[in-house]
């Protein structure tokens, strides 16, 4: 005999749960505050209704990744992860009371698993590869945040006093500016040239005209009181930009490990940063991967937001009549993995600079009349299908022929 076990665990850290015969409660809804509490109470559960034949199946809202290893390893090993907006979407459908408690999200959860068990993918937990994956991932991300505020508390000091100094794009990739800011006292009389060489020691890629504004804007800086908060603020900068360096060569190191990933590393511009990522969040395994769902869950494929479009006869008879039938509104995608967003928006980015049918594409892109993050994210398609391409057939990525095939694509008559 089958039972389904439905969990609904909260944001708040109030867990509920509860078993379903079919659509019918064989136990009453229970809660837990802790993931502690919760397995004691369904080691219960297994204790008086799993064996002689009798099955538990575990249906847990996605995004409770670590509560849903815990099961896995206290050996509920029949877990499928029910996706957020489409347990909503049949609780509104099938529960008329409109009523929002945690033990009957429990139970709405339990029925669903009961319905769409057979669609579901059962739940997989992450290899150790993964897992440490993760933990790099994780520790980027946190690395970037960080990168980013410290910059903004900057920004908002020397824009009061030199606005013209954020106009130069220095964020991020200026190494020598923060050496030059911590070193301040040395570079008081230096000249462009000086400066030039300055630079050049440490491999950034300054020019003489961007430093001549530099020059400039830290004379200005030095005669006011604020200095010495600024060249703390350089300091810490300089700190996370050795920090991030740090982690991404623990991100090499382990991505030296992942044999299964060699191809995706054949791409220019694909780098251990977003390597770790691609790692962590879609696995080492890529077989069963499909684009439309990788897309989705990379934030590049849009949300269609909107209602009454009209079919193809009826827009037909809209253009004859000379009206133009309603298009359906997109809009960028918010239920997705925002790191790995972030990484492949920024791969997506910079293989412009290195890969020129890329380049081609987002420029044709937007002179059909896309928006700078539009162009990118149907580009960013693009690289998620040639990537899992070249995965699923453990493929080298060979540019020229990509831009040949799109050569040959291009002269192919419409059919």
């Amino acid at each position: 005999m089958d039972y389904f076990l439905g969990i609904d665990p909260a944001r708040k850290g109030f867990h509920a749960w509860a078993l379903m015969d079919g659509k019918k409660a064989v136990y009453e809804c229970d809660k837990s505050n802790t993931n502690e509490g919760l397995l004691k109470q369904l080691e219960e559960v297994r204790k008086n209704f799993e064996g002689d034949g009798n099955r538990i199946w575990v249906g847990i809202d996605d995004g409770h990744e670590y509560l849903t290893e815990l099961l896995y390893r206290e050996g509920f090993d029949r877990i499928y992860q029910l996706n957020s907006a489409k347990l909503s979407a049949y609780k509104r459908i099938n529960d008329l009371s409109g009523g929002k408690w945690d033990a009957l999200d429990a139970s709405v959860a339990g029925e669903y698993l009961v319905e769409n068990r057979r669609k579901l993918k059962q739940y997989r937990p992450p290899t150790e590869l993964e897992r440490q994956a993760r933990i790099l991932a994780e520790g980027m991300e946190g690395i970037r945040e960080c990168r980013i505020q410290a910059w903004q508390r900057f920004w908002a000091v020397t824009d009061y006093i030199a606005p013209e100094m954020s106009r130069l794009k220095l964020n991020f990739d200026a190494n020598y500016f923060t050496d030059a800011m911590d070193l301040l006292g040395r570079c008081r009389n230096m000249g462009a040239k000086a400066m030039l060489s300055f630079c050049k020691k440490r491999k950034s890629g300054a020019k003489p005209k961007e430093l001549e504004k530099l020059l400039a804007c830290m004379k200005k800086l030095e005669k006011h009181g604020n200095m010495e908060l600024i060249k703390l603020q350089a300091r810490n900068i300089r700190g996370l930009n050795e920090e991030d360096k740090a982690w991404e060569k623990k991100a090499r190191s382990l991505l030296a490990t992942w044999e299964k990933g060699m191809p995706l590393f054949t791409i220019n511009r694909f780098g251990p940063k977003t390597g770790v990522r691609f790692l962590a969040y879609i696995g080492e395994d890529w077989r069963e991967v499909k684009v439309e769902k990788l897309s989705a869950y990379a934030g590049a494929a849009p949300v269609l937001k909107g209602s009454g479009t009209p079919d193809r006869k009826t827009a037909r008879r809209l253009r004859q009549k000379g009206k133009k039938p309603k298009q359906e509104r997109r809009q960028h995608r918010l239920a997705c993995n925002k790191s790995l967003k972030t990484a492949l928006c920024l791969f997506t980015l910079y293989s412009m600079e290195s890969h020129p049918w890329a380049r081609e594409s987002y420029d044709s892109m937007r002179a059909r009349g896309q928006k700078h993050w539009e162009a990118l994210r149907n580009l960013s398609i693009k690289w998620l299908r040639i990537m899992v391409h070249i995965m699923q057939n453990n493929l080298v990525y060979d540019a020229d022929l990509h831009s040949a095939n799109q050569r040959i694509r291009k002269t192919q008559p419409a059919a």
